[in-house]
C-alpha cells in the first residue's frame, strides 16, 4: 500500500481548480443549498419571514421561563403547553407543521426543565397561567392580532383553560389534547379500554405489570442522583409504595409512577409506560420512556389533589371556542372528559376521538391530530 503523500493531494487540488469538474460541483452544492432553504416554507411564505427556533427567556419577579418561537412574524400565534413532567420538545413535529401553513408557534418550557424555574412548592393553576402571560408579553413583535390560539396537551390543557379564564380577551381559541383533569368518570369507557389493554398479548406477556407493582418500590437508597432533591425522590418512592396497594388495575397510577422511577432501567419502565399511556396496538418510542422531568412532575402532581372537580375555576376555559381531541384507549383522560365538555358547553366545543391512541396520542397519531388542528384553525380563523 502506498504511503500518504501530501504533495500528491495538493497537486490534485490545484488541478481541480482549473477544471470544469470543480465548477459543476459548486453549482450542484449551490442548487442543493437553495433547495433546502426554500423547502421549509410554502410558496406564500417568504424565507425571510421565518425564524429558526428563536430561543427566548422571559423573566419576571422570581421566575425565568424559556420558550421556543418559530414561524412567520406576521402569523397568528399558537401557544404550545406540554403534558405533566414533559418538555416543550413534545411539540417539535406539530410546531413545524403549523409553521408550514403560516402560524407562529410559541412552545413554553415548564418550570423545572432547563433554565425555566424555579419550581413551586405551593403551585396553582393561576400561577401557571401567569407564566403563560409573562412569555406572551416577552415575544418579539408581540401577538399578531392581539389574540392567540392556545394548545394544551394533557396537564397543559388545564393551564390553557385557566389562562383563557383569566385573559379571555387574549384568546382566540383553545385546543385541548388528552383533555382531562376534572373528575368525570365513565366506567364503560374505562372498562372497555382496560379490557382491550389486558387482552393485548404483547403487554400481557411483559411479566410483573399484570401481577403487581412491587418492582416500582425502590430497594436501595444509594441510587438517588445528586441533582434531584431528596424530598422529590422520596415523594416518588412513597407514591410507588402506595401504588402497589391502591391501584389494583396497575394501569394509570403505576404507569405514571414508573415514568419518574429513576431506580428502574428504561427496559423495566417500558411495560408500565405502555400500559398507562399507549393504545394496545401502539409502539412506545424511546423518548416516551426517558423524556420525563421529576422536578416538574413533582410540582405538577401536587395539583391533582384539590383542583379536579368539575366546578374548578379553570374547567370552563373562559368563553373561547374549543377543539377537544381525546384518545380512543386513553385510561388517564378517557373520552368521557370530552363528552362532558361537549354536553356542558355545546355551542363552544368541537370533539373528535383519536383512533388507535391512548394518553400519548401526539406520539401515536401525529398526522391525524395535526390535520384536525390545522383544519380547525383554518375553518374558524383568518389564515386560509
Amino acid at each position: 500500500m502506498k504511503s500518504f503523500n501530501p504533495f500528491n493531494v495538493n497537486t490534485f487540488v490545484l488541478k481541480l481548480k482549473h477544471t470544469t469538474v470543480r465548477n459543476s460541483i459548486l453549482s450542484l452544492l449551490l442548487s442543493l443549498l437553495l433547495l433546502i432553504s426554500t423547502s421549509s416554507c410554502d410558496n406564500n411564505c417568504p424565507v425571510a419571514e421565518l425564524n429558526l427556533t428563536y430561543i427566548g427567556q422571559a423573566t419576571g419577579k422570581d421566575v425565568s421561563l424559556t420558550y421556543y418561537l418559530q414561524g412567520p412574524e406576521k402569523g397568528e400565534v399558537v401557544v404550545l403547553l406540554p403534558g405533566m413532567g414533559r418538555g416543550a420538545d413534545e411539540f417539535s413535529e406539530l410546531a413545524y407543521a403549523l409553521n408550514e401553513v403560516g402560524y407562529r408557534t410559541v412552545a413554553i418550557q415548564p418550570r423545572g426543565i432547563g433554565r425555566s424555574g424555579p419550581i413551586l412548592t405551593n403551585p396553582s393553576y393561576d400561577q401557571f397561567a401567569e407564566d403563560v402571560a409573562l412569555v406572551l408579553k416577552d415575544i418579539p413583535g408581540g401577538i399578531y392580532g392581539g389574540r392567540a390560539h392556545i394548545i394544551g396537551y394533557e396537564f397543559g390543557n388545564r393551564i390553557a383553560r385557566m389562562y383563557a379564564v383569566k385573559y379571555p380577551e387574549h384568546v382566540k381559541s383553545l385546543i385541548l389534547l388528552a383533555c382531562g383533569g376534572q373528575n368525570v368518570s365513565d366506567s364503560s369507557t374505562l372498562t372497555s379500554a382496560t379490557n382491550t389493554i389486558n387482552n393485548d398479548s404483547e403487554v400481557s406477556n411483559s411479566g410483573s405489570v399484570n401481577q403487581n407493582t412491587d418492582s416500582l418500590i425502590d430497594k436501595s437508597s444509594s441510587t438517588s442522583p445528586s441533582d434531584i432533591t431528596d424530598n422529590i425522590d422520596n415523594f416518588f418512592i412513597d407514591l410507588a409504595k402506595k401504588t402497589s396497594k391502591n391501584d389494583p388495575q396497575h394501569i394509570t397510577i403505576s404507569g405514571m409512577t414508573a415514568a419518574f422511577a429513576y431506580w428502574l432501567s428504561p427496559t423495566e419502565r417500558e411495560p408500565y409506560v405502555k400500559k398507562a399511556f399507549f393504545a394496545p396496538m401502539s409502539e412506545v418510542p424511546y423518548y416516551w420512556i426517558t423524556g420525563w422531568y421529576r422536578d416538574t412532575g413533582w410540582m405538577q402532581e401536587a395539583m391533582d389533589v384539590d383542583h379536579s372537580s368539575t366546578s374548578a375555576d379553570w374547567v370552563g376555559g373562559g368563553n373561547a371556542p374549543m377543539l377537544i381531541l381525546n384518545g380512543e384507549y386513553d385510561v388517564a383522560a378517557p373520552v368521557a372528559n370530552a363528552t362532558y365538555m361537549k354536553e356542558t358547553y355545546p355551542d363552544r366545543v368541537t370533539c373528535f376521538t383519536v383512533p388507535n391512541s391512548g394518553h400519548a396520542m401526539l406520539a401515536e397519531q401525529p398526522e391525524f391530530i395535526t390535520n384536525h388542528i390545522i383544519s380547525y384553525l383554518k375553518k374558524n380563523n383568518s389564515i386560509r
